[in-house]
């Protein structure tokens, strides 16, 4: 019988990027400046997220 394999997917996210910064956010598709976005990410780094003044 195989031996279980223990996999850590976790890494260590950066304090900076859960506390968040402020960026200017472009929008490719619809060809918006969104300016003072606070930009961060989830303490497992999967998520994004960002919030704008005009949405």
């Amino acid at each position: 019988m195989a031996k279980p394999f223990e996999f850590n997917w976790r890494k260590k996210v950066p304090d900076a990027l859960m506390k968040g910064g402020i960026f200017d956010c472009w929008d490719e598709e619809t060809s918006t400046l969104e300016v003072n976005c606070l930009v961060k990410v989830d303490e497992y780094g999967f998520f994004i997220y960002w919030k704008s003044d005009g949405r």
